[in-house]
């Protein structure tokens, strides 16, 4: 218990010392736009925020922050600088979304179902057909179910800057072609931790198993896995298809990820740099869901050139899909229908 008590005494010190450190850099300057939207600050001191996710610097998402950090110290004339730690340098998802709600990391890109930790109703994003299309998916989050999300969240600390996208989840797996839900019987799967997720998948008569993506290789070649719930460029990523050669556009649920930002570091910028990180937020999201549908397509390319058996979404029998998810809008649907209601 005083181990305990003395960590949480040095965290609770290490976000305060963050935070005076971000005043005193950038929220006490006077800033100023110039004709091309440069933001200039009448103070000599810069300050730095670092950023971290979890994918490997030949990724969309590793492109992406690349590029918004070139503009945000581009457009602050180098008073806001920021480093990029990608893969798993600064740890796992769930480390990095803790860490950003504490303040000793200023910056990431998280996978949603890790926010639900702190606020309940991200779970309405992991729910199967969600959405028609991906034009949808846009709309909602950038919308009135986003905003709502998003505002939530803020009581615990973390802004969203933009909803980015892993894109439509699909079956990758080394036992045989999915076409119909009967065809998930007894697959051992990985899944990303929500219990959501783990009720989807035993509706399909799958098995769920809750991983760390750092393991997901070794579990497909050790035969602890069958499959993955994955996405077209997050299977090249991780290499799963090396190990799993069936692979089917099941379009189960949509994978939404979000650039964040800790809130009493976004509050303590003044008037100037918040509109620019938002402007900027709203900029890379639209860049990275299109660098998103590109990686997709140039994915599907490749992993039929190495040998994976594609099941194309026009031979897939959807109807046995959502037939069988049924029980979980049975189960969640009344939790969540406030913000099903959001949805256009």
């Amino acid at each position: 218990m005083k181990i305990k008590k003395i960590k949480v005494i040095f965290l609770t010190t290490l976000l305060l010392i963050s935070i005076v450190i971000i005043i005193n850099g950038c929220g006490g300057t006077k800033s100023t736009e110039n004709g091309d939207g440069l933001i200039q600050s009448e103070s000599a001191e810069s300050i730095t925020l670092k950023l971290g996710h979890m994918a490997p610097s030949e990724s969309v998402i590793n492109n992406t922050t690349t590029a918004f950090k070139r503009e945000v110290e581009n457009k602050t004339n180098g008073k806001v600088k920021m480093q990029i730690f990608e893969g798993r340098q600064l740890g796992d998802m769930r480390e990095m979304t803790e860490q950003i709600k504490m303040g000793t990391l200023e910056m990431g890109v998280i996978s949603t179902p890790y926010f639900t930790s702190y606020e309940r109703g991200f779970n309405v994003l992991d729910l199967p057909f969600l959405f028609q299309d991906n034009e949808q998916a846009y709309k909602n989050l950038d919308g009135k179910l986003g905003d709502t999300l998003a505002q939530k969240l803020e009581n615990s600390g973390i802004k969203i800057l933009g909803y980015w996208e892993f894109g439509p989840s699909q079956i990758i797996n080394s036992k045989r072609p999915v076409t119909e839900a009967g065809d998930m019987k007894g697959l051992k799967i990985r899944i990303q931790d929500s219990p959501l997720l783990v009720d989807v998948f035993k509706s399909l008569g799958a098995e769920p198993i809750t991983m760390d993506s750092q393991e997901v290789y070794t579990g497909l070649q050790q035969g602890i896995l069958d499959g993955v719930n994955t996405y077209y460029f997050v299977t090249i990523d991780q290499k799963e298809y090396e190990q799993a050669k069936f692979f089917s556009e099941v379009n189960l649920t949509y994978g939404a990820i979000a650039l964040v930002i800790n809130k009493d570091v976004f509050d303590s910028f003044d008037p100037e740099q918040q509109r620019m990180f938002e402007e900027l937020g709203e900029k890379y999201t639209k860049l990275q869901r299109e660098m998103s549908q590109e990686e997709t397509k140039a994915s599907k390319e490749f992993i039929v050139d190495n040998g994976v058996n594609l099941v194309e979404a026009d031979q897939i029998d959807f109807a046995s899909f959502r037939k069988a998810v049924e029980p979980v809008y049975e189960k969640y649907g009344k939790e969540f229908q406030e913000l099903l209601n959001l949805i256009q």
